[in-house]
């Protein structure tokens, strides 16, 4: 059994516990189903070294998103403001993606979840040295050249339990400003329709000069396409966050440059102090 076997076996078993769950059979408040879907259904696969809360983000201006469901970060080397056991507020420098999470995804709650994303990939940060090798570390030794290879783009995911069909949510995506096109999310998951929306990308085939489409997860890409996937649904949403976070360079926020002018001003500004001098 290799490890997509792996997922989707565990994807039946989930689809046992979704199906006999109070929590879907109830209509249970957002933060309930959140909980669950998290504990249950992403937390499981995700490496030790991310974590995933609720929370917001903001970045080196001082932009803050939208509240975010689920932020996948990096919980060994991020400087993170946690208010409670499940609610942190993140410096986009130290985060990898958000996901959106709705029990039913109608038109309102698909704008909103896009709202979020949006206010979430618009942040800013700088990019990673290309002589860093963890994420508070860079290592520059003279003569040898780095590889800058990877992204530092985060990504965004909608993961829907239930939904309107494909084909309405391809409607209304339709109806987004193309402005926005570099903010929208990477990936739908319509979970019990067992459906994805990706992005897709046209290119023009060299053989024999016809225009095909291929997914194109990250980067550019021209629009959405719904795609069945049957039992692969659940692999392919897993798989995609870990390739993602995988390929992803991340850094910490520098917070000597934020607390040093405080102090600065402090020290300058202050009354004459008494002072223990040794030499």
């Amino acid at each position: 059994m290799n490890y997509i076997d792996a997922l989707k076996k565990t994807a039946k078993r989930l689809d046992a516990e979704f199906e006999s769950s109070k929590l879907i059979q109830h209509s249970p408040s957002k933060g309930a189903f959140r909980e669950y879907i998290v504990k249950q259904c992403i937390r499981p696969f995700l490496p030790e070294a991310y974590g995933i809360s609720n929370g917001e983000c903001f970045d080196i201006h001082g932009n803050m998103s939208k509240q975010l469901d689920a932020v996948v970060f990096d919980r060994l080397y991020s400087y993170t403001v946690p208010y409670t056991d499940d609610f942190i507020q993140f410096p986009y420098e130290s985060v990898y993606g958000n996901i959106e999470i709705k029990s039913f995804l109608n038109k309102d709650e698909l704008f909103t979840a896009i709202d979020n994303i949006v206010s979430f990939k618009k942040l800013e940060r700088k990019a990673p040295t290309a002589a860093q090798i963890i994420p508070n570390r860079c290592i520059d030794i003279k003569g040898i050249t780095w590889s800058d290879s990877g992204t530092y783009d985060t990504f965004g995911v909608v993961f829907a339990y239930d939904s309107l069909e494909p084909e309405t949510l391809i409607e209304h995506l339709l109806t987004i400003n193309s402005n926005l096109m570099p903010y929208l999310p990477n990936l739908f998951v319509l979970y019990q329709k067992k459906t994805l929306i990706i992005r897709i990308k046209y290119e023009t085939d060299e053989a024999d000069g016809r225009e095909k489409v291929y997914p194109n997860f990250y980067g550019d890409y021209d629009g959405f396409m719904s795609l069945p996937c049957g039992d692969d649904t659940l692999p392919i949403f897993i798989t995609n966050i870990l390739i993602h976070s995988s390929y992803e360079r991340i850094s910490t926020m520098n917070i000597a440059d934020l607390i040093n002018p405080i102090i600065d001003n402090a020290l300058h500004n202050m009354p004459p102090q008494k002072v223990a001098r040794y030499k």
